[in-house]
């Protein structure tokens, strides 16, 4: 059939030709109705929500925060295309960072699986109704989608979302200028999702310990640093211990440490004794240092040696009319 089919278009070229030409011109018709992703994205039935609360915010009160993200989900989808719901909060312990999502960096943020029934609706227009719900709901939140499907997770090269603004360099007003770029591009038509990666504002305790008067005492920085560390997050990094249960054979770990009730002020964690072989008595803390609050950068991440800011963003087909920027 191919040879017989050959030898007719041979025989008959202008006719062939005539075909080709007018099949082609026919074709650009099309051009209006096609894409412009090189993958075209795939509804799987299923989003990665990830939910950030204010920094600082402890883990039990972030499981809290998530529940009532959980309640908008629940009554944006029907109960009937819902499927699973699977919280994630948190970096793992013990385990590698591999595993989480890159976007995870502590116990204030994680991610919302969503998985739905065969029989749904387009994902994208749930996705859409629970960005604008969650955003006026929660105000002091930041909400972003990660890719679900695996395609749009290897085209983003692991990040978050698919662009990437980074602002490289030592000098402190790279992060005034990082937030100017996420407020001009969050204006852009068709950018969504906009947000600075890194979380510049982590509240924590300084401790400035006088060196003078605590060797006065007999005492060192690092002794004063050790005592502190172990009453707060427990002697698990400094004197690994650990328990073989005979009956079952499994090792559990054996942590001292005060107990986070115990510590609820600034005037409690000053009173925490820290003593050494060389010292009889032991000293508190409020007599060897001060305690004040400030704020640091939550993860640091670095491009060639520099310090670097990321302002990612995602893209989606702009509502019609006209937006002033």
């Amino acid at each position: 059939m191919y040879g017989g089919a050959l030898d007719w278009a041979l025989a008959h070229r202008l006719v062939v030709c005539a075909a080709f030409i007018v099949f082609c011109a026919v074709s650009f018709a099309l051009f209006p109705f096609l894409g412009r992703d090189f993958f075209p994205s795939v509804d799987a039935g299923q989003f990665s929500l990830h939910v950030r609360v204010p920094a600082g915010t402890r883990l039990e009160e972030t499981a809290l925060r998530f529940s009532q993200v959980e309640g908008v989900i629940h009554e944006t989808i029907p109960s009937g295309e819902l499927k699973t719901v699977l919280d994630n909060i948190g970096l793992p312990p013990f385990l590698n960072l591999a595993f989480g999502s890159t976007a995870t960096i502590g116990p204030a943020d994680g991610d919302i699986l969503v998985a739905l029934q065969p029989s749904h609706a387009p994902t994208q227009k749930y996705v859409e109704a629970l960005r604008n719900k969650l955003t006026a709901r929660f105000p002091d939140m930041v909400f972003f989608f990660q890719p679900a499907d695996i395609v749009t997770q290897v085209l983003n090269f692991g990040l978050p979302a698919p662009i990437d603004i980074q602002v490289v360099g030592n000098d402190p007003k790279n992060r005034d200028i990082a937030r100017e770029i996420q407020t001009r591009v969050a204006a852009v038509p068709g950018a969504i999702d906009v947000h600075i990666s890194q979380v510049l504002n982590v509240p924590e305790l300084f401790v400035n310990v006088d060196r003078t008067q605590a060797q006065q005492i007999g005492l060192s920085q690092r002794d004063v640093a050790s005592d502190v560390l172990v009453s707060l997050s427990s002697s698990a990094q400094t004197s690994p211990n650990f328990w073989l249960d005979p009956s079952n054979g499994v090792s559990y770990a054996v942590q001292v440490m005060t107990p986070q009730y115990n510590i609820p002020s600034i005037d409690a964690l000053g009173r925490t004794p820290v003593t050494s072989p060389n010292v009889r008595r032991p000293q508190l803390l409020s007599n060897l240092a001060t305690v004040q609050r400030t704020t640091s950068a939550g993860v640091v991440s670095h491009y060639n040696v520099q310090p670097t800011l990321d302002v990612l963003a995602s893209t989606q087909k702009p509502r019609s009319g006209r937006c002033r920027q």
